[in-house]
Formats: structure tokens, C-alpha cells, sequence
């Protein structure tokens, strides 16, 4: 596997959202509830700031023996305002495709996609999960016609996701 950063997100909207958000359509209960993440994530990274690792510390947690011997792990990628609105308007165009959500809730399946700066899919593989939820998540993706990535730093986290749909 290259040694490309991942971007991973797994969300659970009945644990996010109140009984009153919970009666919304499932593209605002997905608005809701990442807009809650984001909020988040602003506060865990803004915690992080006064943090400082010397590159000796990766060097010296990298295995000493198999495939990954000698390879420093990357750092996880910067979430940024544009990576945050490209993560939206994928999980927007992928939700539209994704149908009878009803019918999978509480299963998850997760998904490896690779991809073009211009939004073309090359691949998406299952990576693990129900296989019904992976069939309808693989179509969703299939369907969907992703907006090209925004720049370099966002294309660098998505040209290679990984993605978790748990409806």
C-alpha cells in the first residue's frame, strides 16, 4: 500500500442528532451532524497548537521489520476550510445516489476510493463492512459525479479516501 495520507470519517447520526433533528430528511440529518463534526474537529485542532514532535520521534515508532521497515507514517492531513467543504460536497453528491437508507441503518461498510484531480473515480473497492450496504455505497459512488478537488493540499487527502457509510 503507498504511503499516501487517508482521510477516514465514520459517522453514527443517531448519535449526533436530538429527537427534533432526527425528523429531518437524511441530506440534512447529514448537514446537521456535519456541521457538528466540523465544529469538532475546529475545537480538537485548535487544542493541538502548542504541540511540538521532532521528526526523530516518527522516525523511531517506524517498524523495524516487514514491508514498512525504514518508512517514516505521515502525518494526518490538515483539515482545512476546503477540505471540509470538498468532504461535503462529496458526501452531498454520493448521498444523493445512496437510496432506501432505512434499510441499512446500523450497518457499516467501508470504502477505498482513488481519484482525479478533475473528480473522476478510478477505482472504488470495499474494504470491509456488510456486503449489502457496500453494494448500494459502491453504486452510490458509481452514480455519482464528484466536483473536481479545489487544490493541491485538498487533492492530496482525497486522491486516495477512505470512506465509512454507516446510514
Amino acid at each position: 500500500m503507498d504511503d499516501l495520507p487517508s482521510f477516514r470519517t465514520e459517522i453514527h447520526l443517531a448519535d449526533y442528532l436530538t429527537e427534533e433533528e432526527d425528523t429531518l430528511s437524511f441530506p440534512n440529518k447529514i448537514m446537521t451532524v456535519m456541521k457538528k463534526i466540523i465544529l469538532i474537529a475546529i475545537c480538537l485542532v485548535s487544542g493541538c497548537t502548542g504541540m511540538s514532535h521532532s521528526r526523530d520521534d516518527v522516525k523511531a515508532a517506524a517498524p523495524e521489520r516487514g514491508p514498512y521497515a525504514g518508512k517514516t507514517s505521515h502525518t494526518a492531513p490538515v483539515i482545512t476550510p476546503a477540505v471540509s467543504s470538498y468532504a461535503a460536497a462529496v458526501r452531498d453528491e454520493i448521498t444523493k445516489h445512496f437510496f432506501d437508507v432505512k434499510r441499512y441503518r446500523g450497518k457499516v461498510c467501508s470504502l477505498r476510493l482513488s481519484m482525479e484531480r478533475n473528480g473522476t473515480v478510478n477505482s472504488v473497492n470495499t474494504t470491509g463492512g456488510d456486503p449489502k450496504v457496500c453494494e448500494a455505497a459502491v453504486n452510490a459512488v458509481k452514480l455519482s459525479t464528484l466536483p473536481p478537488v479545489p487544490d493541491e493540499q485538498t487533492y492530496k487527502v482525497f486522491k486516495n479516501v477512505a470512506l465509512d457509510f454507516t446510514p
